[in-house]
């Protein structure tokens, strides 16, 4: 005959659930502020004063004034920094994955090895921005105003950048697998070891650039392309029949 179970018992079977308990501690504890665990600073405030290594992820700052502001190393990840300026900032090693660009102002700011992976939005302004060694991987900026920058040794992997503005840039060394040139203008640009395999080229203009060191181009993607006489080609391509385009 099975015993009935008491409030006793049921009591001393429940306690005897240290995995769900533990669980459940665990899952209180991250409600906690951190500064009440002692576990260190706490995520800094959607409207604490910019600054270097501050985490703003996911505020919302856009229309704001942070231009010749050093913020290396802070994070913006998911941020809406839509028509927000930062003219000359120092973004050094900063986080802006996923950041919403939507014609924010970066002219002359310096994004070394800045994290932008899959940041977005339309007529974004980094015009002679330092963007070395910066990872774009994903990124979706059509229109994007890049004249001048250096995107020497960035992550271009799979980035959205159709239409955008690579005059006289310099892309020496940018790996750009499957991204997405087209219509863009890379007139006076370097491109001295820019590997373009896969890379969508539709109607890109090229007009007049050495294009005789990149990576990975072939002739069907060239074929798409806009050139003309004085466009350099890499050995073994021939200029297209199309070229120059109407």
């Amino acid at each position: 005959m099975i015993p009935k179970q008491t409030k006793t018992t049921r009591f001393h079977r429940l306690h005897r659930r240290p995995a769900t308990l533990l669980a459940a501690i665990l899952a209180a504890a991250i409600a906690v502020p951190a500064t009440l665990l002692g576990a260190g600073p706490a995520k800094a405030d959607c409207g604490d004063t910019a600054g270097p290594g501050m985490d703003w992820s996911g505020c919302m700052k856009m229309h704001k004034y942070l231009a010749s502001r050093d913020l290396t190393g802070a994070k913006f990840a998911r941020s809406n920094l839509m028509q927000t300026n930062f003219t000359d900032a120092d973004l050094s090693g900063a986080v802006l994955h996923k950041a919403n660009l939507t014609e924010a102002i970066l002219r002359d700011a310096k994004l070394v090895r800045a994290d932008l992976r899959g940041a977005y939005g339309i007529r974004t302004y980094m015009d002679r921005a330092r963007l070395r060694q910066a990872n774009l991987e994903k990124a979706e900026l059509p229109r994007v105003n890049l004249r001048a920058a250096d995107l020497s040794g960035t992550n271009l992997k799979g980035a959205q950048l159709n239409r955008g503005v690579f005059e006289g840039a310099n892309l020496d060394l940018a790996v750009a697998h499957y991204a997405n040139f087209s219509r863009a203008n890379f007139k006076l640009s370097s491109l001295i070891g820019t590997d373009f395999k896969s890379a969508y080229l539709y109607r890109t203009r090229f007009e007049g650039v050495d294009l005789s060191k990149t990576q990975g181009l072939t002739q069907d993607q060239l074929d798409l392309t806009c050139g003309d006489a004085k466009t350099k080609l890499p050995a073994g391509l021939v200029m297209p029949k199309g070229w120059p385009c109407g």
